[in-house]
């Protein structure tokens, strides 16, 4: 039977007890207080403690986290995709942000260098983003030769193996006269017909190849440097090694230089003498005789990508392009 309680001033409560009633117990606190009532609820609002009672609030997401209020539901699911980015350029240190359990990293070791006539250019330096053994290693790709063969790109290992879990893309061998691809483009061909104005190959993009002479047998383009993506579990405050691989330099009079690890993408200066261009350093990244363009600006004919090496000469027989330096991108 239903029991009404009388308010003091105004309103009745009534407590209905089910028709076959067994030994139900409704226990007030005998210190003094309130019961309190909510009213006017947003979906999801459930009650939460604030020192004295309770207030209807909803639930706050965190880092790659999201929640969905619906009316009498809350849904709590992983976020998808990434929202952050960090690019690195040159060596450094990735330091995972607090929240954060889930990273995605692409890596791309550098550029070969392409050949001259009779002059070899420099393999691309390595990239990797590693913690103890755990991460993922970019090679970089070989250096365009002078004779007959094409270089081979850079190679992927994710947590020291090459079968191990991840997206692999690895690289492009380099061919006649062109350089490989790898994120970035890879340079073009020169010719020395001597119908042709004269102008030295292009380097290569980010981690591309640089270009060598299109003479079939006589010298290639560079090797693209290794390219992968994987995702790695890790935790808020956790130290990433970042190493980032400068592209080879092209073939001159003389070979080009190797590339360099962790050099701000400043390319190298304009060459000067005979030597060949040296690879990824703001010094090192001249061109071959007579002068080849300065790294950095994948435009420039001759020249280095970016991070690259400095190319070989504007002459048809002794130029060739610095390969791209690699990077690193880390998201989260």
């Amino acid at each position: 039977m239903p029991i009404k309680l009388k308010g003091s001033s105004s309103g009745d409560i009534t407590l209905d007890v089910p028709a076959t009633a067994g030994t139900n117990t409704a226990t007030i606190q005998a210190s003094s207080g309130t019961i309190p009532v909510m009213t006017s609820v947003a979906n999801g609002a459930i009650p939460i403690g604030n020192g004295t009672n309770t207030t209807a609030a909803t639930l706050t997401a965190g880092s790659n986290v999201t929640i969905t209020n619906g009316a009498g539901s809350i849904t709590i699911a992983a976020a998808g995709g990434f929202s952050s980015r960090q690019v690195f350029t040159g060596n450094g240190t990735f330091t995972v942000p607090t929240g954060v359990t889930k990273i995605q990293v692409t890596v791309v070791g550098g550029g070969g260098g392409g050949a001259a006539r009779n002059s070899d250019g420099g393999a691309g330096a390595t990239s990797s983003f590693l913690n103890s053994s755990t991460g993922i290693t970019c090679t970089g790709g070989a250096a365009g030769i002078a004779t007959a063969g094409n270089p081979a790109g850079g190679t992927v290992t994710i947590n020291g193996e090459i079968s191990n879990t991840g997206l692999r893309l690895g690289s492009q061998n380099g061919s006649s006269g062109f350089g490989a691809s790898s994120l970035g483009s890879g340079g073009g061909a020169g010719n020395e017909n001597a119908n042709c104005i004269p102008q030295g190959p292009t380097g290569g993009g980010i981690g591309g190849g640089g270009g060598g002479l299109s003479i079939v047998g006589t010298s290639t383009g560079g090797g693209a440097g290794g390219y992968g993506i994987a995702q790695f579990s890790t935790s808020g405050g956790t130290n990433w090694t970042v190493t980032v691989g400068g592209g080879g330099g092209g073939g001159g009079s003389t070979n080009g230089g190797a590339g360099a690890n962790g050099v701000t993408p400043t390319g190298g200066t304009a060459g000067a003498g005979t030597a060949g261009g040296g690879g990824g350093t703001a010094s090192a990244g001249g061109g071959g005789s007579s002068g080849g363009g300065a790294g950095g600006t994948p435009t420039v004919r001759a020249s280095g990508g970016y991070s690259g090496g400095g190319g070989g000469s504007l002459d048809t027989v002794t130029a060739s392009g610095g390969g791209g330096g690699g990077i690193v991108i880390v998201e989260w």
